[in-house]
Formats: structure tokens, C-alpha cells, sequence
């Protein structure tokens, strides 16, 4: 009878909050939303990564969980429907969109893409040109006075066209 009425109390609580919170794992990763499985309770699915629906919206920030991860989601007024995403214990990927900037963090390096352009891309083109400009410079010949220290010039340029190219494609991505 004491267990009859504690449930009954539990039911009527939970009618009456608005938001709830609730632990569980990630279980499957989608575009837009996760799947969570959690200790004997039905999986939440179709959890949202913002509280927000608006597909319009010009600005966003995401956080996306690695499958597996402890995960925290709000219920909205009790409507499994209505679960977002509040936290997260690691993060695959983090997005962060304001209008045609686009900032992209995972573990492989960074992305960053304004007005379809890749940063990555950009940096390697100015370095390649970089590169064809020292050969160029080295083929100078000055009939009077000193030449051009082609040695010099040519280790420039490896510096530029292979070190620095190496070192940023490990940070940039594209």
C-alpha cells in the first residue's frame, strides 16, 4: 500500500514539472539528433542537440557527443518528444555557424569556411605560389654585382612549401 502511494505521489509530480532531466548513453549519432539509451527506461530518441527547431536560423552552436558518451537531456513538460541535449561527457565535434561562417572543431584539426571558402585551401595556394615565386627569384642573373643566393633561396622555400604546409595540415582540415 506504502509503495502504491509513493508511486501514485512520483506520477503526480511529474505531471506537474516543466522541464525534466534525465542521464543516459549515447547510442547512435544522427545529422540533426541522437539516440539515448538509458538504465531500465526506454531509450530517448530523436533528442535534439538545441532546444530551438528553426532550420532558418542564420547562427548556431552544436555539440556533438561520441557514441558512448554520459550524456544529460531535458525533457520538456514530460514529452519524450521534446528532449534536447543539456550535456555531454566527451564531444566528437563541436559546430559553430554565424551566417556564412562556419568554425568546425574534431579531433583530426580544425575547419573554418566563409563564403565557400576553406582556409585550409587558401593557406596551401598562398605557400604553393609562395614556392613558385622562389624559383623564380632564383633563376636572376645580375651581370654586374652579386647574384641571388640560390642555395639560400631554395631552402626558403622548402621551409615554406613543405615544413609550414606539414604543420598547418595537421591543425587545418578540410
Amino acid at each position: 500500500m506504502v509503495e502504491a502511494f509513493r508511486q501514485a505521489v512520483k506520477g503526480m509530480i511529474k505531471e506537474q514539472l516543466p522541464m525534466m532531466v534525465v542521464s543516459g548513453t549515447v547510442k547512435e549519432v544522427r545529422e540533426n539528433e541522437i539516440d539515448v539509451s538509458r538504465d531500465e527506461m526506454p531509450d530517448l530518441l530523436d533528442v535534439r542537440f538545441q532546444s530551438i527547431i528553426d532550420e532558418e536560423l542564420d547562427s548556431r552552436f552544436k555539440i556533438i557527443p561520441k557514441v558512448g558518451s554520459e550524456v544529460l537531456c531535458a525533457i520538456i513538460e514530460n514529452d519524450v518528444s521534446e528532449a534536447y541535449l543539456l550535456a555531454c561527457s566527451e564531444v566528437e565535434k563541436i559546430e559553430v555557424k554565424i551566417n556564412d561562417l562556419i568554425f568546425e572543431l574534431e579531433g583530426d584539426g580544425v575547419r573554418i569556411t566563409n563564403q565557400g571558402e576553406n582556409l585550409k585551401s587558401v593557406l596551401n595556394e598562398f605557400q604553393d605560389e609562395f614556392g613558385k615565386l622562389c624559383t623564380e627569384v632564383s633563376k636572376i642573373v645580375v651581370a654586374i654585382g652579386v647574384t641571388p643566393d640560390v642555395p639560400a633561396i631554395t631552402e626558403i622555400k622548402n621551409n615554406v612549401t613543405v615544413g609550414n604546409k606539414n604543420k598547418l595540415n595537421k591543425i587545418l582540415i578540410e
